[in-house]
């Protein structure tokens, strides 16, 4: 099923947006058809469709989710312009601290599983991805680095290099690959 919400209207002066939304939840377009693109004609087919549509006036979205929200694992309120993160498939929000716990709790419940025999094979694919990760990262150095601009790179741009060189010996851009005289 798709969306039955249609943009009909961006008024980015007040940040008011203007939806429609197609009648007993139906896919957008099938019931009352499309508005026409160019503005005017579109205005009149919004007045026709009145009853349809809804509105967020982001303004006040932005008091109502400060007043409103709390952290669905601290439940501590957020401050007027903290970052909230949540899933798609849920109105639960984190602040980003107990979101990163949250993943990291998650990582440790699935390697338990593995280790202990009693996962599932998507936990034990997530395990062992995440053991990868680790040995890759181990081997590298670092977590974070360059991404490898050579083509012929068998890590063409892997995001997990270590500072300065990839594995296969080539240079992070603007660096010298290192000698073997440096590297012992």
């Amino acid at each position: 099923m798709h969306d039955p919400s249609t943009l009909l209207f961006d008024i980015r002066l007040i940040r008011l947006d203007v939806w429609h939304d197609e009648p007993n939840g139906h896919d957008s377009g099938t019931v009352c058809g499309h508005a026409p693109m160019k503005t005017w004609p579109r205005l009149r087919w919004g007045i026709r469709h009145v009853r349809h549509l809804h509105y967020r006036f982001w303004p006040y979205l932005r008091i109502h989710r400060w007043i409103t929200h709390h952290c669905a694992d601290c439940g501590r309120r957020f401050l007027w312009k903290d970052a909230r993160h949540g899933y798609q498939s849920s109105d639960q929000v984190w602040h980003s601290v107990c979101m990163s716990l949250r993943t990291v709790q998650s990582h440790l419940d699935d390697l338990t599983a593995h280790v202990q025999g009693a996962a599932d094979w998507n936990t034990s694919w997530r395990a062992k991805y995440r053991l990868e990760h680790l040995a890759r990262v181990a081997r590298r150095g670092t977590e974070h680095g360059f991404k490898c601009e050579e083509p012929t790179c068998p890590d063409f741009g892997d995001p997990d290099f270590g500072e300065g060189t990839c594995p296969a010996g080539h240079a992070e851009p603007g660096l010298t690959a290192p000698t073997d005289t440096e590297v012992s």
